[in-house]
């Protein structure tokens, strides 16, 4: 952004739908830009800020520049390394589908970290206990606490 005041990043899943997005409309023939300017429509929490990258597309930032500001720096990176090798469309779309399984593990890890105080003791007889209870909630077959 042309502003380069840093933003609080974009939650996990949100990047990884607006990525997902905008790599679907690349392949189909969007323009980058078009692309941006469809999903100003879409998330709506991020208008301001698909407008400002847009304007900054126009401006001649690239697209790993134009969205510095409210993604990670690793995920920067690997957009430009996809820019300097023309794999945007493709690049994106693999990056959604790693921000989907982090945002998915995120997930269950809250869930995992939020124990009913019933299953404390479990919980506290060492990894083993530890372990039995990851993998059952990993598996989906564990009891998911309300928050």
């Amino acid at each position: 952004m042309t502003s380069s005041k840093r933003v609080k990043a974009w939650p996990v899943k949100v990047q990884a739908e607006v990525f997902q997005v905008i790599s679907d409309l690349l392949v189909v023939g969007f323009s980058v830009r078009h692309a941006i300017e469809f999903c100003e429509l879409i998330f709506i929490k991020q208008q301001a800020h698909l407008r400002q990258i847009n304007q900054d597309l126009r401006a001649g930032q690239s697209v790993s520049e134009a969205f510095g500001t409210v993604i990670d720096e690793q995920i920067r990176f690997q957009l430009k390394l996809a820019e300097e090798h023309g794999q945007l469309a493709s690049s994106l779309g693999q990056i959604s589908r790693l921000l989907q399984t982090a945002h998915q593990r995120q997930q269950k890890n809250q869930a995992v970290a939020t124990v009913s105080p019933g299953t404390g003791g479990y919980l506290s007889h060492g990894d083993h206990g530890n372990e039995n209870f990851n993998h059952a909630s990993v598996n989906g077959i564990g009891t998911t606490y309300p928050k």
